[in-house]
């Protein structure tokens, strides 16, 4: 049985939008955090939460470009990590 799975690219003008995206519902998400949960950091926290989505969504598309968004995200969370003090055990 043969897959036939192709990788794709987007565009730099569909990047932007996705930035604008992860920005904008990251933002609303915040607040649903700061008004309903005690969380430190939610504004930081809820865009790297829907970068994650997006990220996700990109790679199940088979969309080359995830791989960017996942390494700026792995690095937010690495300092969202040292500003929390949640060291590694």
């Amino acid at each position: 049985m043969e897959h036939n799975f192709k990788v794709r690219t987007i565009k730099k003008r569909d990047i932007i939008g996705l930035l604008f995206l992860i920005s904008f519902s990251g933002l609303i998400f915040s607040k649903l955090l700061l008004k309903y949960t005690d969380s430190s950091y939610a504004e930081y926290d809820s865009i790297l939460f829907v970068a994650s989505i997006v990220a996700s969504i990109l790679s199940a598309k088979m969309i080359l470009e995830n791989w960017y968004f996942w390494i700026v995200i792995n690095l937010s969370y690495i300092i969202l990590y040292l500003f929390k003090d949640a060291y590694l055990t």
